[in-house]
């Protein structure tokens, strides 16, 4: 992962053009799976959406960082 911040438990991926093959959709799709069955929530942003709408990804992930602060673990 990119990034993890481990009070909400939550990644974030940042995924460039090698991402679009349909090995890596498939690998990333089992490690995403992998970490969800341990609690941690995964973003995924392309790398072109990084660059054009910086401020709609920030905004994603402060979203769902405080809706994770504000739910409690089940």
């Amino acid at each position: 992962m990119d990034f993890y911040c481990c009070k909400v438990r939550l990644a974030v991926e940042n995924d460039g053009g090698h991402h679009n093959t349909d090995e890596n959709r498939i690998r990333d799709r089992e490690r995403t799976d992998e970490l969800a069955a341990t609690g941690i929530s995964v973003l995924r942003f392309w790398n072109s959406e990084i660059f054009k709408n910086t401020e709609g990804v920030l905004q994603k992930i402060y979203d769902t960082a405080r809706l994770r602060l504000d739910t409690p673990p089940s």
